[in-house]
């Protein structure tokens, strides 16, 4: 699922979503982000706590997680 028809890892930065559990920073939540490709959530990480339902950008990828902000 990670990669595109092309064979490529398709980079999800930039991608917005909505945080369906909360991040705590030095831990992890779930995202599940505004993309026809992305059937599942994602396991979240950020450097603030963001509290599920917030809108968020994804701004780094690390393999299946994701570094998010606020949108």
């Amino acid at each position: 699922l990670s990669a595109t028809e092309d064979g490529r890892p398709r980079s999800l930065t930039g991608v917005s979503g909505v945080v369906t559990s909360t991040i705590v920073p030095g831990g992890a939540g779930e995202v599940s982000l505004d993309d026809p490709t992305e059937l599942e959530r994602r396991l979240a990480w950020a450097d603030t706590e963001i509290a599920a339902g917030t809108r968020i950008v994804v701004v780094e990828q690390s393999g299946s997680r994701v570094k998010v902000i606020p949108a």
